[in-house]
């Protein structure tokens, strides 16, 4: 798998390259030898055609040319063929390669990641990197190398020809290389921020679509479409800036163009004045140095492309770029034992943890859940329940200390194997853009349909499966929007049933439940928690009233920890969360369905 470590797009593109070098290889030959046919050997065959026909009237001696010429469209005609089709074998399955590499990279990027970036960008790159790289090959494997070969091999027939319409084509080819050098930086530059503003222009729109629903509501689509005038405003800027520099290069390429194509011509034809060239030999300078100038016209159209392309690729690099993760990918690796959980006790040990931008949560804690003890957390919002449960699964890395799982840090197990014995119900679940048997399958790949059948029972869902249009195979739309919040749910809790971890994790798993689905799931619940070590977070204190032990959270700390009836007594934190629940002001009902 590809390591981004650094945006270099030459060292992307050459990992992949290597993959199929021997197709590229072959690909790059064939573009060559109709380059090299096209620019030297047709325009060489004419002059000579041309010397043989002043020389002679014979048959005779014009067979062997007219024989080069069928050979010269033969071999320029098979090889851009065997071009096409190993462009047609080998593009589809390059382009596959990248694509899976980068979706496998942003999934092991850590949680943090996804926090902070658009959706919509990330995968706008995982789309355009593959495309942009083959872009980015094409023209330098079918183009320019191709392009230089065939410049080369017409400078050492010029040698032959006349060394002063050598000197002077080389003279043209240093320069002109010298200014594509020189100002193609400053071009790759201006292409970069062009590209960087698109994806911001990208990622506001998706943003915008995927909460189409809060912009209706709030009546908010002349104010998105002022954001995004705003970031669409700055991209037009952005992306002039760069094509107008690009052309400005290409008129000065172009003027240098003329001046060295007008000096080499007029040479050329006072050296046939003054017979030290003859007609076949001033055909073949003429006619090789316009075929050159056209390809060098449409390479020159094609840097534009490619510059473009090189600051999509640097600017899909800089994103898929993360340091941290990168890091946690490699002690993942070197630390990838499977964890073995016989009785699911989790300790912290003096934890301390802070987000990126500095908010402490946690300050050398240290606090043991018992093996199959049930426990609940509550605080108000913000006040690290979340946090802690994610540290578990270890979503995030913590700063300091260790957190262990029947006496084995977390740390030294692979994430897969830790996670996969940890079942997770999200307060608001969010599903794929799949069939319903699909998403609660995902809690268990292997299960039957069976099983997934008799999870959904136990979760009360199945009954209203089977009135869906397809049953369990009817899609629940992108993030489960043909489902009301009440059947995600539902979803989300079989899909855990059928998962049957040693660990249970609830963010306020029946929170979109009315409550009398809420009565009927409970014993379905009370059976999916026997057993198990089960970590609650709520916000309606009723639903752990009955937990072994309730963990008070505050402002990132744990301020106190005991049954229901002990907390109270204590008339502390809890008591107070208590008393503003009772009193309405902390919410104790929802209901949805």
């Amino acid at each position: 798998m590809y390591e981004v470590k650094d945006s270099s797009v030459l060292t992307f593109l050459v990992f992949f390259l290597k993959r199929y070098k021997f197709n590229f290889a072959i690909i790059t030959l064939m573009a060559m030898i109709v380059q090299v046919s096209s620019n030297t050997l047709w325009p060489w065959i004419l002059g000579e055609l041309v010397n043989a026909f002043e020389a002679s009237r014979s048959i005779d001696a014009i067979m062997p040319l007219m024989i080069l010429v069928i050979l010269y469209w033969v071999i320029a005609t098979g090889a851009q063929s065997v071009k096409g089709f190993m462009f047609g074998i080998t593009r589809p399955k390059f382009c596959a390669d990248i694509r899976s590499s980068l979706f496998d990279i942003i999934m092991h990027h850590r949680h943090t990641y996804f926090v902070n970036k658009y959706i919509g960008n990330i995968s706008q790159r995982i789309s355009e990197l593959p495309r942009s790289a083959q872009m980015i090959l094409d023209n330098v494997l079918t183009v320019f190398l191709p392009l230089i070969v065939s410049i080369i091999s017409s400078v050492i027939a010029f040698f032959y020809v006349n060394i002063l319409i050598s000197i002077m084509f080389s003279v043209f080819l240093i320069v002109y290389i010298g200014i594509t050098v020189v100002l193609g930086n400053r071009a790759s530059k201006y292409c970069d921020e062009a590209y960087k503003s698109f994806g911001e222009l990208f990622g506001c729109i998706v943003d915008s679509i995927r909460n189409h629903f809060s912009v209706r509501i709030f009546s908010g689509i002349q104010n998105e479409k002022k954001v995004i005038q705003v970031a669409q405003n700055i991209e037009i800027k952005k992306s002039r800036k760069a094509f107008f520099f690009l052309e400005k290069l290409k008129l000065l390429l172009g003027a240098w163009e003329i001046i060295s194509v007008t000096g080499m011509l007029w040479v050329s034809v006072l050296l046939w004045q003054s017979g030290e060239l003859n007609v076949g030999d001033l055909l073949f300078i003429a006619n090789s140095i316009f075929n050159i100038m056209s390809c060098m016209w449409f390479a020159v159209d094609e840097i534009t492309y490619t510059f473009n392309e090189i600051g999509i690729c640097k600017q899909g690099l800089t994103l898929l770029q993360d340091e941290e993760s990168h890091q946690i990918n490699q002690a993942n690796e070197k630390n990838n034992s499977n964890i073995s959980i016989s009785n699911g006790k989790i300790e912290f040990q003096d934890v301390s943890f802070k987000y990126r931008d500095g908010i402490k949560i946690f300050d050398s804690k240290s606090i043991t859940i018992n093996g199959k003890e049930k426990i609940g957390l509550v605080g108000f919002s913000g006040s690290g329940k979340t946090t802690f449960v994610h540290l578990i699964m270890r979503l995030y890395e913590l700063d300091g200390g260790a957190i262990s799982i029947d006496g084995q840090d977390i740390r030294s197990l692979s994430a897969t194997s830790l996670r996969r014995n940890i079942s997770f119900i999200q307060q608001d679940p969010i599903l794929f853009h799949r069939s319903i048997i699909d998403n609660i399958r995902y809690g268990r790949l292997d299960a039957s349909d069976e099983e997934v059948i008799d999870a959904s029972i136990k979760a009360h869902a199945h009954d209203f499966i089977v009135h869906m249009p397809e049953g369990y195979n009817s899609d629940v739309g992108e993030m489960g929007t043909k489902l009301s919040g009440g059947q995600r749910q539902r979803i989300a809790i079989a899909r855990a049933i059928l998962r049957n971890a040693p660990i249970l994790i609830m963010d306020e798993a029946t929170s979109a439940l009315d409550s009398v689905t809420e009565k009927k799931i409970q014993a379905s619940l009370n059976y999916l928690m026997d057993g198990k070590t089960v970590i609650v977070i709520a916000h309606r204190l009723s639903t752990v009233l009955h937990m072994d032990r309730i963990i008070v959270f505050d402002k990132g700390k744990i301020v106190e920890e005991g049954t229901h009836a002990q907390l109270l007594q204590r008339n502390t934190h809890y008591q107070t969360l208590w008393q503003m629940q009772q009193d309405g002001i902390l919410p104790n009902e929802k209901c949805e369905d």
